[in-house]
């Protein structure tokens, strides 16, 4: 589970188990499933786990670049795109567009002033070690920006609470709810960045296991038994 919402469906869980990102989504689905309350577990973080094995230092010309996270959505992109653009360059700001797994360059094309980096084109641990700053609407991005350690603000332009209500209630320091709000946002980074280093503390003490991924894994295999635990 990453973005799988907690809101009840007819049958929550599909398979034998389902192992839930971190500790606050899995007192969210018990919350949410009570009668599948046996069949969910958490064994740790893999995003946590992940990110501790990467180092931390900044790329190239890191300080001096940002990064927006497209939601695949054009009609909310297009807008924060345009206006980041301006802002980054009257900061003397480099950009770089990370493309959701979704989302195509071609919506893009009529646009310049920025680096466009397909999903999948550049590893993770590279990708969040060339920019200093991000930009991102609520997805599963967000626990990735804490665990690496990027200080970011969240698009809230519409309702998502859907999808996340907990990162609206508690994050509210990092929200932009307009994109004519989102330059001054970025004028004022450093009081961003204490406001994301409390979030960032707040999220890991709430999401972090004590686990690397062999253990996690290891946890899985166990759980599932003998009969289940093949791959």
């Amino acid at each position: 589970e990453a973005d799988q919402s907690d809101i009840p469906i007819p049958v929550p869980v599909f398979g034998d188990l389902l192992v839930v990102e971190s500790r606050r989504a899995l007192e969210g689905f018990r919350a949410g499933w009570p009668e599948e309350r046996e069949r969910l577990a958490f064994f740790g973080s893999f995003r946590g786990a992940a990110a501790a094995l990467q180092p931390r230092t900044l790329g190239p010309g890191a300080k001096g670049r940002w990064c927006f996270f497209t939601s695949a959505d054009a009609k909310k992109d297009v807008p924060v795109l345009k206006e980041l653009i301006a802002a980054a360059q009257s900061a003397g700001k480099d950009l770089v567009v990370k493309l959701h797994p979704r989302d195509a360059a071609v919506k893009y094309a009529r646009f310049s002033g920025f680096e466009l980096v397909p999903d999948g084109s550049v590893p993770k641990r590279d990708l969040y070690g060339t920019f200093e700053f991000a930009v991102a609407f609520n997805s599963a991005v967000i626990a990735d920006l804490f665990w690496y350690d990027k200080p970011f603000v969240l698009m809230d332009i519409e309702d998502e609470a859907y999808f996340n209500a907990k990162v609206h209630q508690d994050y509210t320091d990092l929200l932009v709810r307009r994109v004519e709000d989102l330059t001054p946002a970025m004028r004022d980074i450093e009081l961003k960045r204490a406001a994301f280093a409390r979030y960032r503390d707040q999220f890991r003490r709430e999401n972090s296991g004590d686990s690397g991924i062999a253990d996690i894994v290891r946890g899985i295999v166990t759980a599932a038994g003998p009969s289940r635990g093949r791959a």
